[in-house]
């Protein structure tokens, strides 16, 4: 189920799906309004073990993108984090998957997945598996420096079969700006 509406400063989407016996279910919801943001995805699914026991996973990621200020060579855009229960965390095998990468794109304020939510529910499945025993968490900013690169930072720490710590990071310059740019 996915529904969206498109008008003027204001865009919307939404979209929940059921996969899979026993259920997994994952939702997307991307709300934005002028220069203001909001995204929020989840999931959450009851599994059966390799031994025939039942166990419980979910993960919440949620961002916002507003003009939250600081200094020029900081200027934040967005926050966000997330966590995962039994979801494993898996991280973008190419650089070029990097923008539309979840962790990633619910803090990015030139995000792309309202305009396609099912490939938003695709991409949160394959980048969150259940798998038992796999605990992760995440942070993230957004900000420009001095008006003129675009970053978007995320640290995330995996617990599981090892310790995982990932940062990850994209950067985006174009002039005269990113809405307008003539070199980038």
């Amino acid at each position: 189920l996915a529904v969206g509406y498109s008008g003027g400063a204001v865009s919307l989407a939404g979209a929940l799906r059921k996969a899979g016996s026993p259920p997994d279910y994952i939702g997307v919801l991307i709300a934005h309004l002028g220069p203001y943001g909001l995204t929020a995805f989840g999931g959450y699914g009851q599994f059966l073990a390799p031994d025939g026991s039942k166990y419980t996973s979910l993960f919440v990621v949620a961002g916002i993108t507003a003009p939250i200020g600081g200094p020029p060579a900081f200027f934040i855009t967005g926050l966000g984090g997330g966590a995962g229960i039994n979801r494993q965390l898996v991280l973008p095998a190419n650089l070029d998957d990097f923008p539309n990468y979840p962790l990633v794109a619910a803090i990015d304020p030139h995000s792309t997945l309202a305009s396609d939510p099912q490939h938003a529910l695709d991409e949160l499945s394959s980048a969150f598996p259940p798998e038992r025993g796999n605990f992760w968490f995440a942070a993230g900013v957004s900000f420009t420096c001095f008006a003129l690169v675009d970053v978007t930072a995320v640290v995330a720490v995996s617990v599981g079969d090892g310790f995982q710590v990932a940062l990850l990071g994209l950067g985006r310059m174009a002039l005269p700006t990113t809405y307008a740019p003539l070199v980038q």
